[in-house]
């Protein structure tokens, strides 16, 4: 090919690109999350009910992303959501959220809180109290304070006309939390919390998804147990995951121990001379056994 020609060709391929670049649009620069974020909310807030469907749809599809999912629902919508007063998109959340991840312990204690703030809103009382009995039953032990103060909130609003239960759970939490009690748990009288029904719907249909026999697996199995209000199912489950912990998960298998025991007393005392006697030498006897059983 002739010099010519190659010049040619080369500003005939030239004049083709920049006839690409001009017929191509532009692409739009992504739109900072923030301001995604607060369209949405005045959205939620928006008069125009076609305007507020439309706001749910994408905060839902924004929530059920796996990879904002429900830190987005615990840090940036429920406020916006409780007060438009959409009680029961945090109920659908929510429990999508407890059912889709019953391993995180934490993000579950957060959501339960949530429903059960939007339960006391839309005046869902009975429904709260249950709500709050799996909280407890679900709580860590650090988180256990703050699920006995709803507990008791949640007690005041089922039983208006009871102006002394809340008096009789701080008592009936203050007998139970001492880790030398002096009467046996069979002599004290039956916990309140016993007497709260909880629908174990929909969390025992959920067991089937984490159906494997590793920690993650356990713990989320375990969970859902409790929050099903099934202890002693949810014991058998956590004696094996403790059975299996690694030298790195024995901490928080030796929690989900003591949870149950909780679940099962509706007190915190039993539960907090579990720890207490463990804790000392769990790290240093882990590496000398090679099987453990929960007592």
């Amino acid at each position: 090919m002739s010099g010519a020609w190659r010049f040619t060709a080369i500003v005939c391929m030239v004049l083709c690109w920049r006839a690409m670049g001009q017929s191509r649009p532009a692409a739009e620069a992504p739109r900072p999350a923030a301001a995604v974020i607060q369209e949405l909310v005045s959205q939620l807030a928006s008069k125009d009910a076609r305007v507020r469907a439309e706001a749910i749809e994408a905060l839902r599809h924004r929530v059920l992303s796996p990879h904002r999912g429900m830190i987005e629902l615990r840090t940036i919508w429920f406020r916006p959501l409780m007060a438009g007063r959409y009680y029961q998109e945090v109920l659908d959340l929510t429990e999508y959220g407890l059912l889709t991840y019953p391993n995180d312990t934490k993000g579950v204690e957060a959501l339960l809180s949530l429903r059960i703030r939007a339960r006391l809103a839309a005046g869902q009382r009975a429904e709260a109290l249950a709500d709050a009995k799996r909280l407890f039953n679900v709580a860590s032990m650090e988180g256990t304070a703050d699920a006995m103060l709803l507990v008791a909130e949640c007690l005041m609003a089922a039983y208006p006309d009871d102006p002394e239960i809340y008096q009789r759970y701080r008592q009936e939490q203050l007998a139970g939390a001492s880790t030398r009690p002096t009467t046996r748990a069979s002599d004290r009288p039956r916990p309140i919390l016993a007497a709260v029904a909880c629908e174990p719907e929909p969390y025992l249909s959920a067991l089937q998804g984490f159906p494997g026999e590793d920690f993650a697996s356990l713990l989320a199995r375990g969970n859902l147990l409790l929050m099903a209000d099934r202890p002693g199912s949810a014991r058998a489950v956590f004696e094996r995951l403790y059975s299996i912990a690694k030298p790195t998960e024995l901490a928080e298998a030796s929690e989900c121990i003591a949870r149950t025991m909780k679940a099962e007393d509706g007190t915190i005392g039993r539960a907090n001379a579990w720890v207490l006697s463990i804790r000392p030498k769990s790290e240093a006897t882990h590496g000398a056994t090679t099987g453990r059983s929960a007592p």
